[in-house]
């Protein structure tokens, strides 16, 4: 994004989409055979994960090996924990995943009230709310539990 002050306001929401999405993608890649080839699916335009250390982790014989080389080699602490943490757990990610993108969003619309940063929090609070009415709606038609409520906040 180049361009207006206001497009390079986007840049940091954008880059740590690109980030969370790469994650998760070496992360499903990981110890499965697979046709899809893992250089065609990294995404430029991050900044935390860059191609090489994507592609050791998209190439690890197990999830749990992945998470760990992912862990080490982020530059990003936040993100390193979370692949740490949960990358071996795809359910908990994506919901984590997030609730970091929320966080941070709200943190940068503090320091930059006047900016973006407002009304990309609010558009990633309404599909954080989605996403709990179809997990809700999902269990009802199928006749299953809800997670616990922590896990549909996070």
């Amino acid at each position: 994004l180049a361009g207006t002050a206001q497009d390079r306001r986007l840049l940091g929401p954008v880059r740590l989409a690109i980030d969370l999405e790469n994650l998760q993608a070496a992360l499903l890649l990981a110890g499965r055979g697979t046709d899809l080839a893992p250089p065609a699916v990294f995404l430029d335009g991050g900044r935390a994960l860059d191609r090489a250390a994507f592609l050791e982790a998209a190439t690890a014989a197990t999830r749990a090996d992945a998470a760990a080389r992912l862990a080490r080699r982020l530059r990003d602490r936040e993100l390193a924990a979370l692949a740490r943490d949960h990358g071996p757990d795809l359910v908990h990610f994506a919901p984590l995943a997030l609730a970091l993108r929320i966080r941070r969003a709200r943190q940068e619309a503090r320091r930059d009230p006047l900016g973006p940063a407002p009304v990309v929090a609010y558009a990633l609070e309404v599909r954080r709310e989605l996403t709990a009415l179809q997990r809700m709606i999902w269990s009802q038609a199928l006749h299953v539990g809800l997670a616990p409520a922590a896990d549909l906040a996070a």
